[in-house]
């Protein structure tokens, strides 16, 4: 019964140790299909190569280094847990991806394959010893065990010790294991080693989150979904996502500084008066906040409790003044009865695209849920003006409604930055007296700064070509795209944020 305890246990650490090395790359490259793929490979590739070389030592029937490679994989998960910002800052003079591979490897590879290591020879002495199937039922058990491994992690100790504390709280489980087995060598140096070590881990576990506010950062938070921080500096006050940049705010009074959310004020001009509004995604609560405040009903959707919990702490956001539900925005879509004047997507950071919500069949769900002469819009990061991303959704929109234009809020045209999509049934055009004039507010800087973002979206606005990807739910390529603009929005977080240390 202890050998296949023995066993769950380190199935269990194996995938925890991978899952939460996996997020503390995040920040630094982003959760994408580049940082997933990396990680699986070399996962994958470290557990075969620990119960291969865990195999061949118990054939060897070499007693007396049992737990050897499970130290030295709690020592290196150890250094990691207190030493992986100043490793990433310096393996991203290697540029970004080859940085991510390195640090994946590094992270990962070594403390999964002196895991497995252990499992393979642990399992292969129980057998030898105990021939019938030993060796199945010990595999079935640290398979059982690492299916258990993550979502612990996700649901439990990363949102309560974040990274730092998951993996020491883990280092020392697997010191714990080692006592077992070491117990069963009489290597009573060895022994009283583990138990040392795991003395000094339960004294130093910590979590490594906490804020740092000699680096600006003022709230963070290992949430189930991501990594987040707000980081205050000397121009505005940031919502950081798992690295990337999702919405600036005044420090001062709290006002949107971020491009996109000043261009979806255009959207009040087309209405003679407010009305009701669905805002889907809070990305910081600024979209939500200044419709509001202009005087419409808004309901809020937000499928992370965390990210509004920051929000709420952080942000200026409160969920007593805008009714807030925690849903998935699709499910939210599908369930709603109600059709409204205008409907806002702004689901779409510096963060993977949600693959369900960018498909033909999740913008027929939305077009239901907008009014007959209504809008909808939404936030899309791209790579330039041009971006065949832009002219696919662009496409898949216009099988729903009859006018879709394209905003741009960055400059130059080729340059990485958000696009605002509006949609509707009616001819979107408006007359210029409708735009404010920027002479107006010449005694308001956050006020003008808001108008010349609004106009100049406005008048730069363009009719996108047709696209020539589709994204379907049975058949998308989204995961390829976003890991691209991924990457390239990383460039830029990786050019503002180096030097505080935010991963």
């Amino acid at each position: 019964m202890r050998d296949f305890l023995t066993a769950f246990v380190l199935g269990l650490c194996t995938l925890a140790t991978a899952y939460a090395m996996e997020r503390a790359v995040a920040p630094f490259y982003g959760q994408g299909a580049f940082l997933l793929t990396t990680t699986l490979v070399v996962a994958f590739l470290a557990i075969a190569a620990g119960l291969a070389l865990g195999a061949l030592r118990a054939a060897s029937q070499r007693h007396g280094t049992t737990a050897v490679p499970l130290l030295a994989a709690i020592g290196w998960t150890l250094l990691a847990a207190w030493l992986r910002t100043p490793l990433l800052q310096v393996l991203g003079a290697a540029g970004l991806r080859l940085a991510t591979v390195i640090a994946v490897v590094a992270f990962i590879g070594v403390p999964v394959s002196g895991i497995a290591s252990t499992l393979a020879y642990s399992t292969g002495q129980t057998s030898a010893s105990r021939p019938g199937g030993s060796a199945w039922y010990a595999i079935a058990s640290a398979l059982s065990g690492a299916a258990i491994g993550v979502p612990l992690v996700i649901w439990l100790l990363l949102p309560g010790l974040g990274i730092s504390g998951t993996l020491i709280l883990t280092a020392g489980v697997e010191g714990l294991v080692g006592c077992v087995i070491l117990g069963g060598t009489g290597s009573a140096v060895a022994q009283s080693a583990a138990a040392v070590l795991v003395v000094l881990v339960s004294v130093f576990c910590a979590d490594g989150s906490r804020h740092d506010s000699r680096r600006g950062v003022i709230e963070a938070r290992e949430g189930a979904a991501a990594q987040y921080r707000v980081v205050e500096r000397e121009d505005g006050r940031f919502l950081i996502a798992d690295g990337g940049i999702q919405t600036m705010l005044s420090k001062d009074t709290g006002e949107p500084l971020w491009r996109p959310a000043a261009a979806l004020r255009i959207v009040d001009l087309f209405f003679a008066h407010p009305d009701s509004m669905v805002v889907l995604g809070l990305r910081g609560g600024a979209v939500a906040k200044y419709f509001a405040r202009e005087g419409w009903q808004v309901t809020a959707v937000e499928p992370d409790p965390d990210a509004l919990g920051i929000a709420s702490r952080s942000l200026s956001f409160s969920a007593r003044e805008i009714p807030t539900r925690i849903d998935d925005l699709r499910q939210f879509v599908r369930t709603d009865s109600g059709r409204h004047p205008v409907v806002i997507l702004d689901a779409f950071g510096a963060s993977p695209f949600p693959r369900h919500l960018v498909t033909r069949e999740f913008f027929a769900e939305v077009s239901r849920r907008v009014a007959t002469n209504g809008l909808f819009a939404t936030v899309v990061v791209a790579r330039g003006w041009d971006d065949p991303l832009i002219a696919s959704l662009a496409t898949e929109l216009r099988e729903r409604f009859r006018s879709v234009v394209a905003l741009p809020t960055s400059e130059p045209p080729n340059t990485v930055g958000s696009i605002v999509l509006l949609a509707s049934n009616r001819t979107l055009e408006l007359p210029e007296e409708r735009l404010p004039q920027p002479t107006d507010y010449l005694m308001n800087p956050e006020g003008l700064w808001g108008v010349t973002q609004m106009n100049h979206a406005w008048l730069n606005r363009f009719t996108p070509p047709a696209g020539r990807e589709e994204f379907t739910d049975d058949r998308s390529g989204i995961d390829r795209i976003s890991d691209g603009i991924l990457y390239a929005s990383r460039l830029d977080a990786h050019q503002t944020f180096a030097a505080g240390g935010l991963w």
